[in-house]
């Protein structure tokens, strides 16, 4: 079943899985996060931030990325791929580092502060 649960103040979900998806209430939570817009969201950022953006990605559109980016305070950057799509890696973009590669750099960084 789906469990949201409250620490700090901030509500943490799980995420549904198996025959958890077909809950009502998992249902009632799918339809009001598409109306979930991170631009104002990424205001209450208090964390160092690693966005990755295809720049041709349809399902996460690079300006909506972008303007999400534009609004977290703080240390952020941005790794933006001109030919990848939501999954994946293309081939043409590999000279611009390996997601797996750079996450694990930046999680390092913040192991070590």
């Amino acid at each position: 079943m789906f469990c949201p649960r409250i620490e700090d103040g901030v509500p943490e979900f799980r995420m549904p899985i198996g025959r958890d998806i077909e809950s009502e209430q998992t249902s009632k939570v799918i339809e009001a996060v598409r109306y979930c817009d991170n631009v104002n969201l990424a205001k209450r950022s208090r964390g160092e931030t690693l966005i990755f953006v295809g720049l041709i990605d349809t399902t996460c559109s690079p300006p909506g990325v972008y303007a999400t980016y534009n609004q977290l305070p703080g240390n952020k950057r941005i790794v933006a791929y001109p030919h990848k799509l939501h999954s994946g890696l293309p081939k043409e973009d590999a000279w611009i580092g390996e997601i797996a590669s750079i996450q694990e750099q930046f999680i390092r960084k913040q192991i070590a502060n």
